[in-house]
């Protein structure tokens, strides 16, 4: 989500971007029940324990790289199919999908029911 609201800069030829793979250390505790009824957990903190590699980012295609597998999908796909390429869950492969349309790297093609259906883009 944080990457949709910067989406004008990624495509910009001088832009750069790392994303740090961390493990971390998440500390919860319980909580009381809320007016609506909610009980759970609340994340107190997280703390970094290692660095497990980097991912970087030096022209729009290189995005592809958060959608694994997306391009052995049919050449129209929806964003649950490339949910089940990527092993990523419907919204986040959505909110990808979102993103790399924004940048020109994926293109609507039409509808499947409530679905748009994508392709990549011919110059990627």
């Amino acid at each position: 989500p944080e990457l949709y609201r910067i989406a004008p800069f990624l495509i910009h030829p001088r832009f750069r971007l790392c994303l740090l793979l961390v493990d971390l250390a998440e500390y919860r505790i319980p909580v009381q029940r809320s007016r609506r009824n909610h009980r759970g957990y609340s994340r107190v903190e997280r703390i970094p324990l290692s660095l497990e590699g980097e991912m970087w980012f030096r022209q729009p295609s290189d995005y592809l790289q958060l959608l694994p597998g997306v391009e052995a999908l049919s050449p129209a796909f929806t964003a649950r199919d490339a949910a089940v390429a990527a092993g990523l869950r419907p919204e986040e492969a959505s909110d990808l999908l979102r993103l790399l349309y924004r940048m020109g790297i994926a293109e609507r093609v039409g509808k499947a029911g409530n679905a748009y259906l994508y392709r990549l883009a011919e110059s990627f």
